[in-house]
């Protein structure tokens, strides 16, 4: 397994081209925490002396393996940082466990509406489509590129993202924030 600033290269089945390995383009979900992934297996570390043996997790990297269908080792890298989550991983590691992906995430205080999106665990067509919107005009609107947000888009991403119209404002102003 290899891992860039964008993709991650797992082994995969052999395709026409007979290749070994299938590369994975993964919208990285920047919030994701992988802290807050070993806290929701219950395996968060303890300082632990000497007699003190390591807490028996509540899931182990095996059983969640079992629950999610992502490889042990996986599970592994993506809690010590090494693999990127993307919002499918984000999904399948939430339903394994039980929680809901923002749960696995930390936010900024002030999150944009890209940082919505992550906490939902949603691609960007997964929003678009839920919106009716087209992907580049989602893709326009979470980079601030328009001065205001039309109130049947504000409505439409508050339901789709969970949120309310007031938090799609204040993301949106964030975004525009950001671009500048």
């Amino acid at each position: 397994m290899s891992v860039g600033p964008e993709c991650v290269t797992l082994p995969g089945k052999p395709r026409y081209d007979h290749s070994m390995s299938e590369t994975i383009r993964v919208q990285r979900i920047a919030s994701f925490d992988p802290a807050k992934l070993s806290q929701a297996r219950g395996a968060d570390e303890r300082k632990r002396g000497a007699g003190h043996p390591r807490p028996t997790p509540r899931v182990s990297q095996s059983e969640l393996e079992a629950r999610t269908g992502i490889n042990r080792s996986v599970i592994s890298a993506i809690e010590n940082g090494r693999v990127p989550v993307g919002a499918t991983m984000l999904r399948q590691l939430a339903k394994g466990l039980g929680v809901h992906p923002g749960e696995l995430c930390s936010p900024p205080a002030d999150p944009t509406l890209r940082d919505l999106r992550d906490v939902q665990a949603m691609t960007s067509v997964d929003v678009a489509t839920a919106t009716g919107m087209t992907p580049s005009k989602l893709f326009v609107l979470e980079r601030g590129g328009v001065a205001k947000l039309k109130p049947g888009d504000r409505k439409a991403l508050a339901q789709a993202l969970a949120v309310n119209e007031a938090q799609v404002d204040a993301a949106y102003a964030a975004s525009r924030q950001r671009r500048g």
